[in-house]
């Protein structure tokens, strides 16, 4: 059951990027992964449901991605510099892959919100734990001596 779910995840993710979300339907995505449009119900209550697994999955990813590039240095002047870096890079990366949301930003927006705003949170948490929100309040000596 996973694989297929995957399948249908990937497959939407595919179709969404070359037609955008509107243009894309339940039984598009059925007939990528070689099933008809009610055997898709099985998996997935609807299309937004499937979108909104691919913002959690998307949001995961990128949050794994910075801990991990921040985590690799231990001075807190670069773990700051890898942070920021890394976020501008990663959000360019996902702004690339992800074309379709520019045309139809207004009305994904608030569904991407609320599906990403776990990872938002943790984030934050992770960077008020490594004294990053400290950093980016402006004032860098205090947070040096802090650390």
């Amino acid at each position: 059951m996973a694989k297929i779910r995957n399948s249908i995840i990937e497959s939407a993710n595919e179709l969404f990027a070359r037609f955008g979300y509107n243009k894309t339907t339940l039984t598009d995505i059925a007939q990528s992964v070689g099933k008809v449009k009610t055997a898709i119900y099985y998996y997935f209550k609807s299309k937004e449901e499937i979108f909104a697994h691919i913002v959690k999955m998307e949001a995961e990813r990128f949050f794994k991605s910075l801990v991990k590039a921040v985590n690799k240095q231990s001075d807190p002047l670069e773990k700051l510099e890898t942070y920021i870096e890394s976020r501008i890079s990663l959000m360019l990366a996902i702004s690339n892959r992800y074309q379709f949301l520019k045309q139809e930003w207004f009305e994904l927006m608030p569904l991407v919100e609320i599906h990403r705003g776990h990872y938002a949170r943790r984030e934050r948490k992770w960077n008020h734990t490594h004294k990053l929100s400290c950093f980016l309040s402006g004032d860098a000596r205090k947070c040096i001596e802090r650390t």
